[in-house]
């Protein structure tokens, strides 16, 4: 089985340790988008869903800029949903599908790729958490 991973930035990161949950983002405004946690198999940075359903809650430009990236590894436990499970269940518009999916093949990450979880995800289900140094995938210390 492929791992899954949590993307996010250095920044959350941190909240979510201290938290010792991922949790369910609020609802973007004039979204009609069930809120739920993005999850992938792509072994690297795929924010793609969460990026174009909830736009004004991340700041795609600063974790690029800085590559300020993290992301958790989760047990295989987790039930998980696909992409094509959530355009179908979401009252979402096929414009926004298509953004969704261009952008995602746009920047080389799969749509079969891409999963959700409706409920937030404990520590417990957290294998390890690493951030990206610029070169590549480190393990995260609290010193940081």
């Amino acid at each position: 089985m492929e791992k899954i991973w949590f993307y996010t930035t250095l920044l959350q990161i941190k909240e979510v340790i201290q938290n010792a949950e991922i949790k369910i983002p609020k609802r973007g405004r004039g979204n009609r988008a069930t809120p739920c946690i993005w999850l992938s198999t792509n072994t690297d940075w795929d924010e793609t869903p969460r990026i174009i359903l909830f736009k004004n809650t991340y700041d795609l430009d600063e974790a690029e800029e800085n590559q300020f990236t993290a992301r958790i590894e989760l047990a295989p436990a987790c039930k998980l949903m696909n992409w094509k499970h959530y355009k179908r269940t979401q009252s979402i518009s096929q414009k926004q599908i298509h953004e969704v999916e261009s952008f995602g093949y746009s920047m080389g990450f799969g749509i079969d790729k891409w999963y959700y979880v409706k409920d937030n995800i404990p520590n417990t289900y957290w294998i390890r958490v690493q951030y990206f140094n610029g070169q590549k995938w480190v393990n995260y210390s609290r010193k940081h």
